[in-house]
């Protein structure tokens, strides 16, 4: 059985930060605030989710140099959990949207698209690096 997909449109609430693991490999990470808007007692109310983006490969190259905090995005990926420890030594649990897919939307905006070769792609690794991918 296939894994399950799940689409979601919403707004970049950070710049994509992309990180190289040890043998090279890119991995991008941001977030996604997801707005509903709908009518309770004749008013118009708004709901905000925020979710956790993750990308791995050519794709994470990609999305860190073309997108940027407050684009609209449409993003097709899978839900996974992952289990950490954070500054105070509390087990923490978060859900993150594993990316295969993630375009501008132009619903709002418009895009140009301009195909890179890989060695074209304008990222230059940073100072930071982690030892492995979360996943």
């Amino acid at each position: 059985m296939s894994d399950s997909q799940i689409t979601l449109i919403g707004n970049l609430t950070v710049d994509p930060i992309i990180r190289y693991n040890a043998s090279g490999k890119p991995s991008c990470a941001s977030s996604l605030a997801v707005n509903r808007r709908y009518q309770a007692n004749g008013e118009w109310q708004e709901d905000t989710q925020f979710f956790s983006i993750t990308l791995f490969g050519p794709i994470a190259e990609n999305a860190a140099a073309s997108l940027k905090k407050g684009n609209r995005v449409i993003v097709t990926g899978r839900l996974e959990n992952r289990e950490y420890v954070d500054k105070q030594g509390v087990n923490r649990r978060q859900t993150d949207l594993v990316v295969e897919e993630i375009g501008a939307s132009l619903k709002f905006a418009t895009a140009t698209i301009d195909r890179v070769q890989r060695d074209q792609l304008r990222i230059v690794k940073p100072a930071v690096e982690v030892d492995e991918e979360p996943f």
